[in-house]
C-alpha cells in the first residue's frame, strides 16, 4: 500500500513540512497548535519511581525522533555488518555529543537566547525550501550540489 500511494504519501508529507515552516516562521498562528498544555501533578513521586516516571516521558518524548534514524543504522548495519560497530560509534556520537556540549557550556551559550527568532526564521525557511524540494520529488538536487564536497558517497 506505502508504494502504492508513496507519491501521495510523500506530497501530503511536504505539504505539512510547508505549513509547519510558515508557522515557525510567524507567518500562520492556528490557535489550536499556539497553546501550550501541561500537565499538573500534585504529588510528585520522588526516588525511584519518579525517576522511572521521569524516564518513560523522556522516552515517549524521544521515540518519534530517535526511531528512524537508529533503525537506519541498523539497516546499515545488516546490509555490512563488519562495519557496525562504527554505524553505532557514529549513531551514538551524534547523538550524545551535542547534549554532552550543551550541559557543559549552557551558561556560556547566550547568543543562542539572543539571536533565538533568527535561527527560528532560517529553520523556518530551511523546512519550507525542504518541503518543495520534497513535493517535487527533488532530492536528487541535493545530492547534486553535495557532490562535489562527498564526491560519490551514498552513505555505505
Amino acid at each position: 500500500m506505502v508504494f502504492q500511494y508513496g507519491n501521495l504519501i510523500r506530497q501530503i508529507g511536504a505539504t505539512l513540512m510547508v505549513i509547519f515552516g510558515l508557522i515557525t516562521l510567524g507567518l500562520l498562528q492556528p490557535k489550536f497548535l499556539m497553546k501550550e498544555h501541561k500537565l499538573h501533578i500534585q504529588n510528585k513521586p520522588t526516588g525511584y519511581i519518579g525517576s522511572v516516571v521521569v524516564g518513560l516521558a523522556f522516552a515517549v518524548g524521544w521515540t518519534p525522533c530517535t526511531g528512524p534514524i537508529l533503525a537506519t543504522t541498523l539497516a546499515l548495519v545488516g546490509t555490512n555488518p563488519s562495519q557496525g560497530l562504527w554505524y553505532m560509534a557514529t549513531y551514538i556520537l551524534g547523538f550524545s555529543v551535542p547534549f554532552l556540549l550543551m550541559a557543559f557550556f549552557t551558561t556560556k551559550l547566550t547568543f543562542l537566547k539572543k539571536y533565538n527568532s533568527v535561527m527560528m526564521k532560517i529553520g523556518g525557511i530551511i523546512m519550507i525550501i525542504m518541503g518543495i524540494i520534497l513535493f517535487f520529488d527533488k532530492l536528487t538536487l541535493i545530492n547534486s550540489l553535495l557532490q562535489p564536497f562527498f564526491g560519490e558517497f551514498q552513505g555505505s
